[in-house]
């Protein structure tokens, strides 16, 4: 099916059921395939539609399905969609590929689409392999869409789903969204990838997302397969992510398989997620990992971060967690797990032996952290069966620390426990890092702290070391702290370090360069500046606790 070229328009193409009480069945069998195009010009779109109670286009003899939206003018378009009160249902089988591909050269809101309207039912699609390539139109809305509007669940099943960002233009995205009922991702081997725009237009967002704010999410990945994100390379909101604006989402990777995030590589707001407005939980297997990367080159906020606004539950295995800063020139360009909300709790749990590893950004850009952040009630990273907790600060820029932090402003209202590692390791920047005029410090540090509670932390026969870090600026401490500094006494809270198995502590002072790094109008106390390592307590008490033996060594 292909739609018309005539200027005048309206030169559709179509299979359509107008009755509100029937239903559309269309079958194709003997390996044939389902290929439908959108016109030239305006308005001649290829269109399969019911206004039914239902609508089923059964490929499950094994044909394909390709959507490829317009090449010229507006609203040409290649759709299948539900437009009545009913269910829609694509039917694959095990070989079966979906490709929607958005519209290009000069069309404008001539995309690729399977949809439903908002009075519809359920939407359930199944194929061996989904694909989606956000258009190249130079002006906009030449995407690739799998929407799901109605008032049911959105199930989509595939081995694999690839979502492409646009290549041109602007608002040429690419993506899969449910509503109010919901929507479930069943995902095989082949894994679940997305690949951020490079069209320098804008607007290209690549995203599977939930928009409803009553709905939930599930994303089951099986089989080993991977979930993967990479951000924008060119312009600016050319995202990818997953998203749920509802009350939870699940991330389920406890049949194997590993999840990356990597940062955009240039424009701005090009970074990556998976978030949630309500709870989060990401499920793993023993051998899980979690990688999360900065953004690269020139990127400007164009980070990469898992987070919440209510409870976050993190789980990985073996593969432990990587979290590291961006790169480059780039700039607020970070890595992050972070739970948002005041009432939520952050739990993270690494098992296997699995290590949590955080560095600082690198390169001359700024703000390029690697953070580990909750605002709620409670932070616990627990490991599960030994395994290292190590931070080093960053590096040749600013602010590009490495931190654990319980950021709660209210006195006593978190808790950060962090037990089970078999060694924490804290190394402040090698370089970078320095003060501005007015002494603020923009450090390459590396840090543990709870601002305004209480903080526990237990660790095993691997110890507890801590340096400071170099450079010819300063600033890059490397630093565990409770409370929210010297002379602020946090009443009422505590902070107990406890080492087992004769485990030590060894802290040894840094060797940058800078001078001059005391006092300024940020600085009335003071306070030193140095690249220094430091345990401090600012609460009614503190207590460092040596169960079978161990030792104290301090090294100036």
């Amino acid at each position: 099916m292909t739609g018309g070229s005539g200027a005048g328009g309206a030169n559709t193409v179509s299979i359509q059921q107008f009755s509100s009480t029937a239903q559309q069945t269309i079958h194709v069998s003997g390996l044939g395939n389902v290929v439908m195009t959108g016109g030239a010009n305006g308005n001649n779109n290829a269109v399969i539609q019911s206004n039914g109670t239902s609508q089923l286009l059964d490929l499950s003899a094994g044909g394909n399905l390709t959507l490829t939206g317009g090449a010229s003018g507006n609203g040409s378009s290649a759709s299948i969609f539900e437009n009545g009160a009913g269910s829609q249902t694509l039917l694959g089988n095990a070989g079966t590929a979906i490709t929607l591909t958005g519209g290009s050269g000069t069309a404008t809101f001539s995309g690729a689409f399977v949809s439903t309207n908002a009075t519809a039912t359920t939407q359930t699609i199944s194929a061996a392999s989904i694909t989606l390539n956000g258009g190249s139109a130079t002006l906009n809305g030449g995407g690739a869409g799998i929407n799901h509007t109605g008032t049911g669940l959105q199930h989509v099943t595939a081995n694999s789903i690839t979502l492409n960002g646009a290549t041109a233009g602007a608002n040429n995205g690419a993506n899969i969204g449910g509503s109010a009922g919901g929507q479930t991702l069943d995902v095989g081997s082949g894994g679940l990838t997305l690949i951020g725009s490079s069209g320098a237009g804008g607007g290209n967002f690549t995203n599977i997302g939930l928009n409803s704010a009553t709905g939930t999410q599930t994303i089951n990945v099986t089989g080993n397969g991977n979930v993967s994100i990479t951000g924008g390379a060119i312009g600016t909101n050319n995202n990818a992510g997953i998203y749920d604006n509802g009350t939870s989402q699940v991330l389920n990777l406890s049949a194997g398989g590993n999840l990356t995030l990597q940062g955009g590589s240039s424009g701005s707001s090009n970074g990556t997620f998976v978030s949630s407005s309500g709870t989060q939980t990401l499920l793993a297997n023993s051998g899980t990992a979690l990688a999360l990367f900065g953004g690269t080159g020139t990127a400007v906020n164009s980070g990469s971060g898992l987070s919440a606004t209510g409870t976050q539950i993190v789980n990985a295995g073996s593969g432990g967690i990587t979290i590291t800063g961006g790169s480059a020139s780039s700039a607020n360009s970070g890595a992050s797990i972070s739970q948002n909300g005041a009432t939520g709790t952050q739990s993270i749990t690494v098992s296997n032996g699995g290590s949590v590893t955080l560095n600082g950004g690198s390169g001359s850009g700024n703000s390029n952290s690697a953070q580990i952040t909750a605002n709620g009630t409670a932070q616990n990273i627990t490991f599960g069966a030994g395994g290292a907790l190590t931070l080093t600060g960053g590096t040749v820029g600013n602010l590009n620390f490495a931190q654990i932090g319980g950021n709660n402003a209210t006195l006593a209202a978190e808790a950060q426990t962090i037990t089970g590692a078999t060694a924490i390791t804290l190394t402040g920047g090698a370089s970078g890092g320095g003060i501005d005029a007015s002494n603020n410090g923009l450090g390459n540090f590396a840090q543990i702290r709870n601002n305004s509670g209480s903080q526990d932390i237990t660790v095993g026969a691997g110890g507890m070391s801590l340096t400071g870090g170099a450079g010819p600026l300063t600033d890059n401490f490397a630093q565990i702290i409770q409370g929210t500094g010297p002379g602020v006494l946090a009443a009422g809270t505590h902070q107990t370090v406890t080492l087992n198995g004769g485990g030590t502590i060894t802290m040894r002072g840094g060797s940058s360069a800078q001078t001059n790094v005391i006092g300024g109008t940020a600085n009335p106390g003071n306070f030193f500046r140095g690249s220094y390592a430091n345990i401090q307590g600012n609460g009614d008490t503190q207590l460092i606790n040596f169960t079978s033996g161990g030792a104290l060594s301090l090294t100036g």
